[in-house]
């Protein structure tokens, strides 16, 4: 990483336009994409089944983060897995490249508590003992993206 990309600031909220969950219909991988900024309309879809939802959502200072759920729909995250005694979860492939890139330097510096305005990178990924099952799982959801369909 980069002194660059190590002093840059970014927010979970980056990650909010377009996110990978698990469909509600048929458990693979859907997403919700930001319709319209301007009345926070997101729009949840899957080319698997068909399913398509829709809601205006107003992101508020009081924005509640639930550890491996949208914010949008409440859905669960499809890139979400378990490692012992952690959940490893991202919004995105960009959340989760950039979770890797942590991982990879094995950054020492304090991670803040994920909210609206931190980039959420497990504060675990970056010991030592946990940086090779980090590495493993995170190279699993990238493969369970494009081997999603049925």
């Amino acid at each position: 990483m980069t002194n660059q990309q190590e002093n840059k600031k970014e927010c979970l909220y980056k990650f909010h336009d377009f996110i990978l969950v698990q469909c509600p219909s048929c458990q693979l991988c859907a997403r919700i994409t930001s319709v319209s900024h301007i009345n926070g309309l997101h729009q949840c879809e899957c080319s698997n089944c068909g399913y398509d939802d829709s809601a205006s959502h107003k992101m508020e200072i009081s924005f509640e983060f639930k550890e491996g759920f949208d914010p949008f729909f409440n859905l669960p995250l499809y890139l979400k897995t378990s490692c012992p005694n952690h959940l490893l979860w991202a919004y995105n492939l960009e959340h989760l490249q950039y979770i890797e890139s942590y991982v990879k330097v094995g950054h020492p510096r304090h991670i803040p508590e994920p909210d609206l305005f931190h980039v959420y990178v497990p504060s675990w990924v970056t010991s030592s003992e946990d940086q090779k099952e980090a590495l493993a799982k995170i190279e699993q959801l990238k493969f369970s993206v494009f081997h999603s369909e049925k």
